[in-house]
């Protein structure tokens, strides 16, 4: 498939496009030297393994994260996640540098960290974290009218400053 670059950059210019990131958002990559945060699936073996009692798939980030937090507490959890993301020890890859730059209106992501954030802050780029809670938005939510651009009311002061939704929630002690 061949990438028509020149629409690309249009759409981009337009607001007409949302880019959709995950964890290798900030993936290790030797080639360039940048150090970056565990994914989910080392993150999840990791933990596992601080369990007396290992659930059926030590991958699955979202199910060992459960039976830590059910066996131990969510504050335990939040913060162990918190130090093996290690977040402070990281700057943003250079794709997230990149694209605080850009001209977009809205950026999704599942990420945890607030690297993303951190390269908005140095781009200078104005922004707004809305934050998915574990049960989804309220049907016809005022926070789904603010991603979509939709201005219902006051709270939307610019319509033009970029909106970061955290699609995967987040970790208090990282908000």
């Amino acid at each position: 498939m061949e990438v028509d670059w020149e629409l690309l950059v249009q759409r981009i210019t337009d607001g007409a496009c949302v880019p959709f990131l995950g964890a290798a958002a900030n993936v290790s990559d030797a080639a360039i030297g940048y150090a970056g945060t565990p994914l989910g699936e080392d993150v999840s073996q990791r933990l596992a393994k601080k369990l007396k009692t290992a659930p059926r798939d030590p991958s699955n980030l979202a199910r060992v994260s459960l039976h830590y937090e059910v066996t131990k507490d969510r504050p335990a959890l939040d913060k162990w996640l918190c130090d093996v993301i290690g977040e402070l020890d990281h700057v943003p890859s250079p794709l997230l540098t990149a694209l605080a730059t850009l001209p977009f209106k809205l950026i999704v992501t599942t990420n945890y960290d607030r690297l993303l954030e951190r390269a908005l802050d140095a781009a200078g780029t104005a922004y707004r974290v809305l934050v998915q809670p574990p049960g989804g938005f309220e049907p016809n939510s005022k926070v789904i009218d603010e991603i979509a651009g939709v201005r219902r009311d006051d709270r939307v002061q610019d319509s033009r400053q970029l909106r970061r939704w955290r699609a995967g929630g987040a970790s208090r002690r990282l908000d």
